[in-house]
Formats: structure tokens, C-alpha cells, sequence
């Protein structure tokens, strides 16, 4: 079918629906959907997500040990000492890391013991070196020192059947540190997704390309691979397609068993020549979500299931293709990840420098760029609306959004959602 001569080709699509519908549609649509798992060696998994719940085998330290460098003692017989009047113990041995182990502890005397060695048995304290005075073999104890002072007890890091990582963690290094510690070669975590990112438009050419003077460089498919590859997937950009829907239909439909998710930008509206939904529509067993939420700059964003994997559609607009990508994709992106679709959002709480409103009869979103008062407080400033200036879109950190008709007061404090995790680093080291 020609869908450039259909009067009808609009029919179902572009039906506006509200965010909240579209997240629910996105999470059925994903309910069923099999996040494969693989076994990582573990010092290769911090930042990947955890597919198992990990509880530890064994108790740590499995013993007693010294908390610090010092003489091990029985502090029952130093409940007198003071100052004027020391305790004074025979030092009969002294245990270090990778040494031999002290031999129980006899009545009257102490051991010395670097910090990490087991306490020998008949202590139960650790006295610091610098808390003590040396004469000879003699060591005499200034004050009294309380029992399991200055001593890592069994089991205080953590005990045998201890939940140290719950499944759909995202690893860190710390992670990475008990999962040694537990003797873990490898650990199961969820597939990295790849995702590839097609771009349309008969106006678009690639970066460099001889005929940039006569056309549009590729730009927005950099911008979400940018935002991607910081989220941890595997990108690649497809290329960039005419706007014929039988290259959009065929290149979408091969590209996809490549790519666990594919990312369209451009096409997306209802212009004469904006095909992408429609032509997403035609592959077989492919199945339409939605198409439109009821959020300005957003308005033309969509998502399908096509055989079985998840197709996003982006308008291609410099702040609509930025915004639809953290309110569409990255929910998406992180169920296929095996989060929860509200994951891996990087917000903070900072107050507006002016008033501002939303005069939009619809929720909208403005773009917001955030710095640091003298106290340390968050503030922002939010830039006049526009859905696709990308210089502005360089000087903002996020975005908030506003209901309808909502009025921002000066000094008002909102939630302003990241453009990623990094952006808190170029708000503090602009401050």
C-alpha cells in the first residue's frame, strides 16, 4: 500500500495518551520479556547487574582478629590501671600477618599483635601501641580498656546466610570487593542489551559527508548514543534511512536480529513524510503500543513490539529527542537490562532562580540549567521553551516538568531530572 496516497493513514496512530498510561502500557508490553543471563568473571562485573541473590557461605573474619596494632590482652585485669598506678603484663610473644599463631594467652601476660591477626585465645581486647609504655619485656596499661575494644569480632562484616546482594543490583566496586571476599569466580548478571540507533530523514546525511553543504549532519543519533553508552549498553548506529517506508519497514526488520532494541529518531509526527510509526506497523507480527504522549516537547514519541523486541520512535528535534529519550527510552531500556522500568534516574531537589509557568493548555517540560549557591544548595534556572535549540540544550543539566497552566515561584524548589549521572559532575565543577 502506498501510504503517502492513503487519505486514511492516520488512523491510529498519534491518539495522545497520558505518562502514566504509557508507562503501564510499557510495562506490559515488557512483562514477558526474557532478560538473558551469563556467568561474568567477578572481577569484570562492576557496573553490570546482578542476576542472582547473594548470601555469604561463611562468616567474616570466621575468627576473631586485632582492629589495630597493640597488645592483646584479657581486660578484666585492667580495671585498675590509671595513670599513677599501671598494670603492668609480661609481653611472652608477639603474632603477625602470614606469621604463626600466637599460643593461648597466659594469666599476667600480653601479646603484641598487628592489626588483621587472629586474637590469641584467653584475650579479649586489643590495648593500642600508643596507649602504653614499653619497659623491656614489661608493657604497662595506663587506663582500663574495655571488653572487644579495638577487636573485629566473628561474623562482624558479615555472618554465614547474611543477603549481601539482592538480584538487580548494579554492581559496584565495593560489590566487586565482597563477591572476592565470599571466594566468587564468577557471578551472574543480565546481558548487556544492544541497542541500535537508526536515523531517518531524506534531509540527513553522515557526519563529514561531502554533502553536508546541501544537507543535515546525522547529529541526534550521537546525542543518544552519548546518553546510552553512559547507561552501560552496546550501541551502533545503523545509518540513516530515506523516508520510504519500504527501506524503514526492511532495514528495521533485518537490523533487529542484531540488536535487542532498535531507537528511531525522526518520522515520528504527522507530516506528509513522517512514515516511521506506520511503517514500523506494516512488519509482520509487529504491534503498536502507542503513539503520542500527552507532554510537550514529547508529543510524537512511540513505542512498538516488533517480533518480540522492543522499537522506540524519537522525534528528531534537538531537546524533543533528549526528553523522549529519558521519559520513553530509558524505562524501556531498563527493563530489557533486568531493572525496573524506574530505574537508573539521576535526579536532585534544587530551587528555581526566577518565575516561571507553564502557559501550555498540556504538561510540558522545560529545560534547566543548574549551578550551586555559596551554601551548597541546588538552584536552576529554567530556559525559555523550544523543542529543538541545541545550543540550549549544551547549557542545561535536565529538565522539570510542569502540569498545565503550573506557575514556578522564585526560591520554589523542584525535582530536576539529569541528563545522566555525569551532569552532577559539570554542575559541581562549574560552581
Amino acid at each position: 500500500m502506498n501510504l503517502l496516497a492513503s487519505p486514511t493513514r492516520r488512523s491510529g496512530i498519534l491518539k495522545l495518551i497520558s505518562y502514566n498510561e504509557a508507562m503501564d502500557r510499557i510495562v506490559k508490553a515488557l512483562f514477558n520479556y526474557n532478560v538473558p543471563v551469563e556467568p561474568v568473571p567477578v572481577v569484570e562485573v562492576r557496573g553490570r547487574i546482578c542476576a542472582e541473590e547473594v548470601r555469604s557461605t561463611r562468616y567474616l573474619p570466621d575468627q576473631a582478629l586485632a582492629a589495630m596494632d597493640g597488645y592483646a590482652v584479657d581486660s578484666s585485669v585492667t580495671r585498675s590501671a590509671t595513670i599513677s598506678k599501671p598494670v603492668s603484663l609480661v609481653v611472652c610473644d608477639s603474632s603477625y600477618p602470614n606469621g604463626r599463631y600466637s599460643p593461648p594467652l597466659k594469666i599476667g601476660s600480653a601479646i603484641y599483635v598487628a592489626t588483621g591477626v587472629p586474637l590469641p585465645r584467653g584475650a579479649d581486647a586489643v590495648v593500642r601501641s600508643e596507649e602504653v609504655k614499653l619497659d623491656g619485656s614489661t608493657v604497662k596499661i595506663l587506663r582500663p580498656i574495655a571488653k572487644w575494644k579495638n577487636v573485629f569480632g566473628q561474623g562482624e562484616d558479615y555472618k554465614k546466610g547474611d543477603l549481601l546482594i539482592k538480584e538487580r543490583r548494579i554492581l559496584s566496586s565495593a560489590d566487586v570487593a565482597i563477591l572476592i571476599s565470599l571466594g566468587k569466580r564468577n557471578v551472574r548478571v543480565f546481558r548487556v542489551p544492544k541497542v541500535g540507533i537508526l536515523s531517518i530523514g531524506d534531509e540527513l546525511v553522515a557526519f563529514g559527508s561531502s554533502e553536508r553543504n546541501r544537507h543535515t549532519a546525522n547529529n541526534y543519533s550521537n546525542l543518544i548514543t552519548g546518553f546510552l553508552t553512559e547507561l552501560g549498553a552496546i550501541v551502533e548506529q545503523i545509518g540513516i534511512c530515506p523516508n520510504d517506508p519500504k527501506v524503514i519497514s526492511k532495514t528495521i526488520s533485518d537490523s533487529l536480529t542484531t540488536f535487542d532494541m532498535i531507537i528511531t529518531t525522526g518520522g515520528s509526527s504527522v507530516g506528509e513524510k513522517d512514515l516511521t510509526v506506520e511503517s514500523t506497523t506494516s512488519i509482520p507480527n509487529a504491534s503498536l503500543v502507542f503513539h503520542g504522549i500527552n507532554i510537550v516537547p514529547i508529543r510524537p514519541a512511540g513505542f512498538l513490539m516488533v517480533k518480540k523486541k522492543p522499537v522506540v520512535v524519537l522525534p528528531a528535534n534537538a531537546v524533543s529527542v533528549a526528553t523522549s529519550f529519558f521519559f520513553v527510552g530509558l524505562p524501556i531500556l531498563n527493563l530489557i537490562s533486568g531493572l525496573s522500568f524506574n530505574d537508573r534516574y539521576s535526579e536532585i531537589a534544587a530551587r528555581s532562580l526566577t518565575d516561571f509557568e507553564n502557559a501550555k493548555p498540556k504538561p510540558a517540560l522545560f529545560l534547566a540549567t543548574v549551578g550551586k549557591s555559596k551554601e551548597g544548595k541546588y538552584k536552576f534556572r529554567a530556559l525559555e521553551w523550544s523543542s529543538n535549540i541545541s545550543s540550549d540544550l549544551a547549557k542545561s543539566n535536565g529538565f522539570v516538568r510542569l502540569e498545565k497552566n503550573q506557575k514556578v515561584s522564585s526560591d520554589e524548589e523542584m525535582k530536576v531530572l539529569l541528563f545522566g549521572p555525569s551532569e552532577l559532575m559539570r554542575i559541581n565543577n562549574a560552581t
